[in-house]
Protein backbone atom coordinates (compact mmCIF):
# COMPACT_ATOMS: atom_id res chain seq x y z
CA UNK A 1 0.00 0.00 0.00
CA UNK A 2 0.93 2.95 -1.26
CA UNK A 3 2.04 5.85 1.56
CA UNK A 4 -0.26 8.21 0.05
CA UNK A 5 -2.81 5.85 0.15
CA UNK A 6 -2.30 5.29 3.91
CA UNK A 7 -2.42 9.09 4.75
CA UNK A 8 -5.86 9.49 2.36
CA UNK A 9 -7.33 6.18 4.27
CA UNK A 10 -5.95 7.87 7.36
CA UNK A 11 -7.83 11.41 7.15
CA UNK A 12 -10.59 10.18 5.66
CA UNK A 13 -12.03 7.57 8.27
CA UNK A 14 -13.96 9.43 9.83
CA UNK A 15 -16.66 9.33 7.08
CA UNK A 16 -16.43 5.28 6.80
CA UNK A 17 -18.95 4.13 9.43
CA UNK A 18 -19.32 0.18 8.34
CA UNK A 19 -22.33 -1.49 10.83
CA UNK A 20 -24.23 -4.40 9.67
CA UNK A 21 -27.59 -4.00 7.96
CA UNK A 22 -28.96 -7.53 8.67
CA UNK A 23 -32.32 -7.55 11.27
CA UNK A 24 -31.56 -11.41 12.24
CA UNK A 25 -29.08 -11.81 15.25
CA UNK A 26 -27.68 -15.57 16.27
CA UNK A 27 -27.74 -15.96 19.92
CA UNK A 28 -26.43 -18.96 22.26
CA UNK A 29 -24.96 -20.62 19.08
CA UNK A 30 -21.23 -21.53 18.56
CA UNK A 31 -19.25 -19.74 15.50
CA UNK A 32 -20.30 -22.74 13.46
CA UNK A 33 -23.82 -22.13 13.85
CA UNK A 34 -24.35 -21.41 10.55
CA UNK A 35 -25.58 -17.87 10.27
CA UNK A 36 -25.50 -16.88 6.51
CA UNK A 37 -22.46 -14.06 6.80
CA UNK A 38 -19.88 -13.65 9.37
CA UNK A 39 -21.19 -11.42 12.38
CA UNK A 40 -20.85 -7.87 13.06
CA UNK A 41 -20.55 -9.05 16.61
CA UNK A 42 -19.44 -12.14 18.20
CA UNK A 43 -19.67 -12.48 22.38
CA UNK A 44 -17.70 -15.74 23.02
CA UNK A 45 -17.80 -17.19 26.83
CA UNK A 46 -14.78 -19.41 27.32
CA UNK A 47 -12.72 -19.83 30.98
CA UNK A 48 -9.67 -19.70 28.34
CA UNK A 49 -9.37 -16.42 27.17
CA UNK A 50 -7.41 -17.64 23.76
CA UNK A 51 -10.17 -20.22 22.97
CA UNK A 52 -12.67 -17.28 23.81
CA UNK A 53 -10.90 -14.66 21.42
CA UNK A 54 -9.81 -17.42 18.94
CA UNK A 55 -13.80 -18.04 18.16
CA UNK A 56 -14.66 -14.58 18.57
CA UNK A 57 -12.24 -13.42 15.59
CA UNK A 58 -13.50 -16.79 13.48
CA UNK A 59 -17.41 -15.67 13.69
CA UNK A 60 -16.58 -12.19 12.44
CA UNK A 61 -13.71 -12.25 10.23
CA UNK A 62 -15.18 -15.08 8.47
CA UNK A 63 -13.69 -17.17 5.76
CA UNK A 64 -11.87 -13.57 5.04
CA UNK A 65 -8.23 -13.06 6.13
CA UNK A 66 -8.23 -9.98 9.26
CA UNK A 67 -5.39 -8.19 7.25
CA UNK A 68 -3.52 -8.64 3.86
CA UNK A 69 -0.40 -10.77 3.37
CA UNK A 70 2.64 -8.34 3.65
CA UNK A 71 1.14 -6.09 5.17
CA UNK A 72 2.12 -3.74 8.86
CA UNK A 73 -0.27 -3.94 11.73
CA UNK A 74 -0.41 -1.63 14.54
CA UNK A 75 -2.02 -2.99 17.78
CA UNK A 76 -3.41 -0.29 20.34
CA UNK A 77 -3.76 -2.79 23.27
CA UNK A 78 -4.47 -1.79 26.27
CA UNK A 79 -1.65 -3.04 28.26
CA UNK A 80 -0.54 0.53 30.34
CA UNK A 81 -1.34 -0.61 33.76
CA UNK A 82 0.23 -3.05 36.16
CA UNK A 83 -2.56 -4.30 38.76
CA UNK A 84 -5.03 -7.01 37.23
CA UNK A 85 -7.82 -6.62 35.78
CA UNK A 86 -6.49 -3.30 34.38
CA UNK A 87 -4.87 -4.61 31.41
CA UNK A 88 -5.74 -7.10 28.36
CA UNK A 89 -4.80 -10.45 29.36
CA UNK A 90 -1.65 -11.68 27.85
CA UNK A 91 -4.02 -14.74 25.92
CA UNK A 92 -6.57 -12.22 24.58
CA UNK A 93 -3.33 -10.73 23.11
CA UNK A 94 -1.63 -13.57 21.99
CA UNK A 95 -4.39 -14.96 20.61
CA UNK A 96 -4.57 -11.74 17.86
CA UNK A 97 -1.25 -11.37 17.31
CA UNK A 98 -1.06 -15.27 16.24
CA UNK A 99 -3.89 -14.81 13.86
CA UNK A 100 -2.12 -11.38 12.38
CA UNK A 101 0.73 -13.53 11.55
CA UNK A 102 -1.22 -16.36 10.54
CA UNK A 103 -2.83 -13.94 7.64
CA UNK A 104 0.60 -13.00 6.34
CA UNK A 105 1.72 -10.01 8.10
CA UNK A 106 4.99 -8.61 7.57
CA UNK A 107 5.19 -6.64 10.61
CA UNK A 108 3.08 -6.06 13.30
CA UNK A 109 3.80 -3.06 15.99
CA UNK A 110 2.47 -2.39 19.47
CA UNK A 111 1.34 0.95 20.31
CA UNK A 112 2.19 0.52 23.79
CA UNK A 113 4.67 -1.11 25.73
CA UNK A 114 3.67 -4.24 28.08
CA UNK A 115 4.60 -4.12 31.82
CA UNK A 116 7.07 -6.34 33.29
CA UNK A 117 6.09 -9.97 33.86
CA UNK A 118 3.26 -9.42 31.17
CA UNK A 119 3.87 -12.44 29.03
CA UNK A 120 4.64 -15.01 31.57
CA UNK A 121 1.23 -16.87 31.91
CA UNK A 122 1.85 -17.86 27.87
CA UNK A 123 5.44 -18.32 27.87
CA UNK A 124 5.46 -21.67 27.50
CA UNK A 125 2.72 -22.06 25.16
CA UNK A 126 3.94 -23.32 21.55
CA UNK A 127 5.85 -20.67 19.27
CA UNK A 128 4.60 -18.10 21.97
CA UNK A 129 8.50 -16.83 22.77
CA UNK A 130 9.49 -16.79 19.24
CA UNK A 131 6.09 -14.36 18.22
CA UNK A 132 6.84 -12.28 21.44
CA UNK A 133 10.06 -11.52 20.40
CA UNK A 134 9.21 -10.50 16.66
CA UNK A 135 6.64 -8.43 17.69
CA UNK A 136 7.61 -5.08 18.46
CA UNK A 137 6.96 -1.81 20.22
CA UNK A 138 6.29 1.01 17.82
CA UNK A 139 8.23 4.10 17.04
CA UNK A 140 6.90 6.58 19.28
CA UNK A 141 6.81 9.77 17.00
CA UNK A 142 3.74 11.71 16.94
CA UNK A 143 2.29 14.66 15.17
CA UNK A 144 -0.86 16.45 14.86
CA UNK A 145 -3.89 15.39 12.41
CA UNK A 146 -7.08 17.34 11.86
CA UNK A 147 -9.90 15.87 13.11
CA UNK A 148 -13.19 16.81 10.76
CA UNK A 149 -16.06 16.92 11.85
CA UNK A 150 -14.60 17.24 15.85
CA UNK A 151 -16.20 20.44 17.81
CA UNK A 152 -14.12 20.43 21.06
CA UNK A 153 -10.70 18.39 19.19
CA UNK A 154 -9.75 19.80 16.13
CA UNK A 155 -6.68 18.43 15.85
CA UNK A 156 -5.10 15.78 17.99
CA UNK A 157 -1.51 14.44 18.61
CA UNK A 158 -1.25 10.96 17.46
CA UNK A 159 1.32 8.17 17.05
CA UNK A 160 2.59 8.85 13.22
CA UNK A 161 2.56 5.13 12.67
CA UNK A 162 -1.35 5.24 12.99
CA UNK A 163 -1.26 6.73 9.70
CA UNK A 164 1.79 4.42 8.10
CA UNK A 165 0.07 1.17 9.37
CA UNK A 166 -2.12 -0.89 6.85
CA UNK A 167 -4.49 -2.52 9.77
CA UNK A 168 -5.38 -0.84 12.99
CA UNK A 169 -6.49 -3.23 15.94
CA UNK A 170 -8.53 -2.11 18.94
CA UNK A 171 -7.75 -4.51 22.11
CA UNK A 172 -9.59 -2.95 24.86
CA UNK A 173 -10.71 -4.56 28.17
CA UNK A 174 -13.67 -3.36 29.89
CA UNK A 175 -12.97 -1.83 33.62
CA UNK A 176 -14.17 0.57 35.45
CA UNK A 177 -13.22 4.47 35.47
CA UNK A 178 -13.55 6.81 37.91
CA UNK A 179 -14.62 9.53 35.49
CA UNK A 180 -16.38 8.65 32.65
CA UNK A 181 -17.36 4.76 34.37
CA UNK A 182 -16.33 2.91 31.67
CA UNK A 183 -13.49 1.98 29.75
CA UNK A 184 -13.67 -0.01 26.54
CA UNK A 185 -13.13 0.43 22.70
CA UNK A 186 -13.87 3.66 22.38
CA UNK A 187 -12.18 4.92 25.58
CA UNK A 188 -8.83 2.75 24.35
CA UNK A 189 -8.08 5.47 21.40
CA UNK A 190 -6.77 7.22 24.14
CA UNK A 191 -3.52 5.36 24.14
CA UNK A 192 -2.76 6.47 20.64
CA UNK A 193 -2.79 10.15 21.48
CA UNK A 194 0.00 12.45 23.44
CA UNK A 195 -0.42 13.53 26.74
CA UNK A 196 0.40 16.81 26.07
CA UNK A 197 -1.35 18.49 24.27
CA UNK A 198 -3.86 16.16 24.05
CA UNK A 199 -5.01 13.75 26.64
CA UNK A 200 -4.45 16.86 29.01
CA UNK A 201 -6.82 18.85 27.13
CA UNK A 202 -9.75 16.30 27.07
CA UNK A 203 -9.67 16.24 30.69
CA UNK A 204 -9.66 19.59 31.78
CA UNK A 205 -10.51 21.38 28.51
CA UNK A 206 -9.68 24.94 27.98
CA UNK A 207 -8.36 26.00 31.48
CA UNK A 208 -4.79 24.28 32.35
CA UNK A 209 -5.02 25.31 35.97
CA UNK A 210 -8.11 23.22 36.18
CA UNK A 211 -7.14 20.39 39.13
CA UNK A 212 -10.55 18.01 38.30
CA UNK A 213 -11.57 16.74 35.14
CA UNK A 214 -14.09 17.83 33.01
CA UNK A 215 -16.07 14.29 32.58
CA UNK A 216 -18.69 15.68 29.61
CA UNK A 217 -16.05 17.27 28.00
CA UNK A 218 -13.75 14.13 28.62
CA UNK A 219 -16.64 11.92 27.16
CA UNK A 220 -16.88 14.11 23.88
CA UNK A 221 -13.20 14.61 23.38
CA UNK A 222 -13.02 10.20 23.44
CA UNK A 223 -15.42 10.26 20.83
CA UNK A 224 -14.20 12.76 18.72
CA UNK A 225 -10.81 10.65 18.90
CA UNK A 226 -12.45 7.61 17.27
CA UNK A 227 -12.62 9.98 14.19
CA UNK A 228 -8.91 9.73 14.11
CA UNK A 229 -9.35 5.98 12.28
CA UNK A 230 -11.77 3.70 12.14
CA UNK A 231 -9.96 0.37 13.30
CA UNK A 232 -10.06 -2.66 11.19
CA UNK A 233 -12.00 -4.82 14.40
CA UNK A 234 -12.34 -3.79 18.15
CA UNK A 235 -11.70 -6.87 20.48
CA UNK A 236 -12.54 -6.60 23.71
CA UNK A 237 -11.65 -8.38 26.84
CA UNK A 238 -14.47 -8.72 29.23
CA UNK A 239 -12.90 -12.18 31.06
CA UNK A 240 -11.50 -10.20 34.23
CA UNK A 241 -11.53 -6.92 34.91
CA UNK A 242 -11.70 -4.36 37.57
CA UNK A 243 -15.55 -2.81 39.01
CA UNK A 244 -14.34 -0.35 40.98
CA UNK A 245 -11.53 1.87 41.23
CA UNK A 246 -10.47 1.99 37.53
CA UNK A 247 -8.57 2.38 34.92
CA UNK A 248 -5.51 1.97 37.26
CA UNK A 249 -6.58 0.04 40.32
CA UNK A 250 -6.02 -2.22 41.95
CA UNK A 251 -9.61 -2.63 43.19
CA UNK A 252 -12.42 -5.65 43.36
CA UNK A 253 -12.82 -7.41 40.34
CA UNK A 254 -15.51 -9.21 38.34
CA UNK A 255 -15.33 -12.33 36.07
CA UNK A 256 -17.05 -12.98 33.47
CA UNK A 257 -14.98 -15.29 30.87
CA UNK A 258 -16.14 -13.03 27.92
CA UNK A 259 -14.50 -11.73 24.15
CA UNK A 260 -16.01 -9.79 22.05
CA UNK A 261 -14.89 -8.85 18.28
CA UNK A 262 -17.25 -6.12 16.42
CA UNK A 263 -16.94 -4.13 13.65
CA UNK A 264 -18.49 -1.50 16.01
CA UNK A 265 -17.09 -0.03 19.02
CA UNK A 266 -20.06 1.63 20.49
CA UNK A 267 -22.02 -1.65 19.90
CA UNK A 268 -19.10 -3.29 21.61
CA UNK A 269 -18.94 -0.88 24.43
CA UNK A 270 -22.96 -1.33 25.50
CA UNK A 271 -22.52 -5.02 25.26
CA UNK A 272 -19.48 -4.94 27.31
CA UNK A 273 -20.33 -2.32 29.81
CA UNK A 274 -23.48 -4.31 30.87
CA UNK A 275 -21.13 -6.96 32.17
CA UNK A 276 -19.62 -4.46 34.38
CA UNK A 277 -22.55 -3.17 35.82
CA UNK A 278 -23.08 -0.15 33.71
CA UNK A 279 -26.29 1.38 32.22
CA UNK A 280 -26.41 3.58 28.91
CA UNK A 281 -27.11 6.45 31.23
CA UNK A 282 -24.26 5.51 33.30
CA UNK A 283 -21.45 6.27 30.07
CA UNK A 284 -21.50 9.65 28.41
CA UNK A 285 -19.24 8.90 25.82
CA UNK A 286 -22.19 6.68 24.41
CA UNK A 287 -24.31 8.92 23.28
CA UNK A 288 -21.23 11.31 22.12
CA UNK A 289 -19.71 8.64 20.03
CA UNK A 290 -23.23 8.20 18.22
CA UNK A 291 -24.24 11.20 17.28
CA UNK A 292 -21.05 11.45 15.71
CA UNK A 293 -22.04 8.39 13.26
CA UNK A 294 -18.98 5.89 15.08
CA UNK A 295 -20.90 3.46 15.52
CA UNK A 296 -24.82 2.08 17.03
CA UNK A 297 -26.87 1.13 20.24
CA UNK A 298 -29.59 -0.30 18.14
CA UNK A 299 -28.67 -4.31 18.45
CA UNK A 300 -30.82 -5.49 16.00
CA UNK A 301 -29.25 -3.40 12.90
CA UNK A 302 -26.56 -5.70 13.45
CA UNK A 303 -26.03 -9.28 13.03
CA UNK A 304 -25.01 -10.79 16.97
CA UNK A 305 -23.53 -14.48 17.81
CA UNK A 306 -23.72 -13.94 21.87
CA UNK A 307 -22.27 -17.09 23.60
CA UNK A 308 -23.16 -15.46 27.17
CA UNK A 309 -24.74 -17.64 29.57
CA UNK A 310 -28.32 -16.45 30.33
CA UNK A 311 -28.92 -13.05 32.50
CA UNK A 312 -25.36 -12.86 32.56
CA UNK A 313 -23.36 -11.20 35.30
CA UNK A 314 -19.91 -10.72 36.60
CA UNK A 315 -18.84 -12.92 39.07
CA UNK A 316 -16.11 -11.63 41.69
CA UNK A 317 -12.96 -12.25 40.91
CA UNK A 318 -9.90 -12.61 43.31
CA UNK A 319 -5.98 -11.65 43.62
CA UNK A 320 -3.91 -9.16 42.08
CA UNK A 321 -0.91 -9.08 40.08
CA UNK A 322 -0.60 -9.67 35.97
CA UNK A 323 -2.06 -12.96 34.60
Amino acid sequence: MTEALNRRRFMSAAGCVCVGFAVDRVWGSSPAGGQSRPADMAVTHDPDPRAATERALAAVIGGAALVERGSVVLVNANTAFQSRGSIVRPQVLLAVLRRCFADGAARVELAKAVPEGYWNPVADEAGAAELIRTVRLCPTRMHDTELPGAERLGVARCLVALGEADHLINVSIAKDHVGVRFSGALKNVMGLTAFRPTNLFCHRGADPDRKDTDIDHLAACIAELNLLRRPDLHVLDATEFLISNGPRGPGPLGRADLVLASRDPVAADVRAMAVVGRTLGDVPVIAHATALGIGTVDMSSLVVLDEAPENPSAEPGNGTGIG
